[in-house]
């Protein structure tokens, strides 16, 4: 998977290909529309008493948590710290309904990674003298 590819070279200093970079990023947040519609919806037919979905629904809501780790990555390599925080956030929580601490510790390891980034950008921040912070 390409994602896999980012992460490789991104840890090992190579140039990271941001325009591919964008384009996993454009992938990912429509497998996460599809797969966040098909959890949802099924969810509703279940509550209905519609159980004709429920195996469709247990793979969609766990292919979720999944998902939203992979784009809070790209967003974290994207530079987009803010969504890359929410979908973590978001993933650790699916995890954690899951009974999955292996994926919730994981999302929480990334989480970490994001908010260091953050709080190194917000520390090297400049504001010029005379500006109102």
């Amino acid at each position: 998977m390409r994602l896999r590819r980012h992460l490789g070279d991104t840890s090992s200093g190579k140039d990271v290909d941001f325009a591919e970079l964008e384009m996993t990023d454009m992938d990912l947040s429509s497998a996460l529309q599809a797969i966040t519609d098909i959890a949802d919806g099924t969810s509703k037919g279940q509550e209905d008493g519609d159980e004709d979905g429920a195996g469709s629904s247990k793979s969609a809501i766990a292919r979720l948590a999944e998902a939203l780790t992979a784009v809070g990555t790209v967003k974290m390599l994207l530079g987009d710290q803010p969504a890359a925080v929410d979908a973590l956030e978001r993933a650790r929580a699916e995890y954690d309904n899951r009974g999955d601490d292996e994926g919730s510790q994981k999302a929480e390891a990334l989480l970490t990674d994001v908010r260091r980034i953050m709080d190194k950008v917000d520390s090297t921040s400049v504001t010029p003298s005379g500006a109102a912070p």
